[in-house]
């Protein structure tokens, strides 16, 4: 079983579902969920529950003591802010990093770390088997990266610009 969480908005939640239901399909039962867990609650429920691992957007896991040693953390970046916070600032311990983009556009450098890949939403597994670890060593940053991607709610009129 795995579990997938994410922060809230339609765009997560969207994401998340599309992605449990892909896990369905292949035959492996998935929850998902865009509530702010309880950290301590949502380690009981894991323990107790058969949970092989969990998925989680934007959380990085920080504190490597904490989680069960039987079940597998997988970080998918998708911002480099969220709500005022620089996530790559410290992605923490999870077994799996995945990235929208390559980790060098979040100023990452994994060198010398086989533990990461691409993984976009929304793409048939067939064609994104296609594009390999190999594909993004090669690409050239000559410039920097905006990604504009979903707005959750219209911005106030007052509201200052960051």
């Amino acid at each position: 079983m795995i579990i997938i969480t994410s922060p809230k908005g339609e765009f997560y939640r969207s994401v998340i579902s599309s992605l449990a239901d892909g896990f369905r399909k292949a035959g492996i039962h998935a929850l998902h969920s865009t509530k702010n867990l309880d950290e301590k609650r949502f380690n009981y429920f894991i323990q107790n529950h058969q949970i092989q691992a969990v998925l989680q957007i934007n959380k990085p896991l920080l504190n490597r003591q904490s989680w069960s040693k039987d079940v597998r953390h997988l970080l998918w970046l998708h911002d480099y802010r969220l709500n005022g916070k620089n996530i790559p600032a410290d992605i923490g311990y999870s077994d799996w990093f995945y990235f929208l983009i390559p980790p060098k556009a979040f100023n990452l450098d994994l060198k010398g770390k086989e533990n990461w890949s691409i993984l976009h939403p929304g793409c048939v597994t067939e064609e994104a088997s296609n594009f390999v670890r190999s594909d993004i060593s090669r690409l050239k940053y000559e410039c920097d990266l905006s990604l504009a991607g979903f707005i959750p709610e219209p911005l106030e009129y007052f509201s200052p610009f960051a």
